[in-house]
């Protein structure tokens, strides 16, 4: 698509562009758009409406719909294209996105979220927001890794504990109804290896060496 055009005193009408007269010393200059401003992209995310950019540096682009919040943007900005750095996170290492969440892990373990918290799966410790705007600290300081589904998030911790949030059913003996808010350590699963979150709420891991 066009982003935009100059020269030759011309006029652009959605991908057409209309020259003035055409004269030996005239030029038209073109930009496209870019899917991307950023460069050297090492890593991406989707979810349901919404997808991310990790760059090299550790900049971070959001693109989609924005009704939760899942791009970390304002309220006011329903929706997002093309790509839009987002600013005010400091260096990202990692990138995940899952239904209508967004999770951004720095290099050194903290994680910021935002997006769709009713059941508290953005681990942010406040059960009084449902749609988190702006990207706000998960309640643990340092985090190796973090997966999620549509209604749970898991977090692994350098000491290869496993804490869970969001809807129950996560094997931390509360019901399949009861909504966690705070991440909260699966003991039965200490020294594992490797974990996987289900579609909907739900846990599976294996034993470690």
């Amino acid at each position: 698509r066009i982003y935009s055009v100059e020269g030759c005193n011309g006029q652009l009408d959605g991908n057409t562009y209309t020259t003035g007269a055409i004269t030996e010393d005239c030029s038209i200059t073109v930009e496209l758009y870019r899917q991307s401003q950023g460069s050297n992209i090492v890593d991406i995310a989707a979810g349901a409406g919404h997808s991310i950019l990790l760059s090299a540096p550790g900049e971070v682009y959001m693109a989609g719909t924005n009704p939760d919040g899942e791009t970390c943007f304002a309220e006011d900005a329903p929706f997002s294209e093309p790509f839009q750095m987002l600013e005010g996170i400091g260096a990202i290492a990692d990138v995940q996105a899952c239904s209508n969440r967004s999770f951004l892990r720095a290099g050194n373990g903290s994680v910021v979220a935002c997006g769709w918290n009713d059941n508290g799966q953005l681990g942010i410790d406040d059960s009084s927001v449902t749609r988190q705007f702006s990207a706000t600290s998960y309640a643990l300081a340092a985090i190796d890794d973090i997966r999620c589904s549509g209604d749970a998030t898991l977090t692994k911790i350098p000491s290869n504990e496993l804490y869970a949030a969001g809807r129950g059913g996560l094997g931390i003996g509360v019901s399949s109804t009861t909504d966690v808010h705070t991440p909260t350590d699966i003991t039965a699963l200490d020294n594992f290896g490797a974990y996987a979150a289900g579609s909907g709420f739900g846990v599976g891991a294996i034993g470690g060496p």
